[in-house]
């Protein structure tokens, strides 16, 4: 990652967002209590500071196809809308 954007122009780097992307579960899990969401962020944290990325965020993948919300947003449209937002 650190490789990949510092690859990128620097004049860029201020409208570049790197997206650290997981498999999505129902969201039930949050109120459970499940620590894998906290972890994708903890792990997510890490990784920017490292490779010294300023924007970041979590997406989300393959939703399950049912009735039940899943964790999001959806990589896919969060994908869209960042690109929509900084190009």
């Amino acid at each position: 990652i650190k490789q990949t954007f510092n690859s990128i122009p620097e004049n860029e780097h201020d409208k570049t967002v790197v997206i650290f992307s997981a498999h999505s579960l129902p969201e039930k899990i949050l109120q459970m209590g499940d620590p894998y969401p906290t972890q994708l962020q903890e792990t997510a944290d890490l990784i920017a500071k490292e490779a010294n990325v300023p924007h970041y965020t979590i997406g989300w993948q393959s939703a399950g196809n049912t009735p039940e919300p899943w964790i999001g947003p959806d990589v896919q449209d969060l994908t869209r809308d960042l690109y929509n937002e900084h190009g």
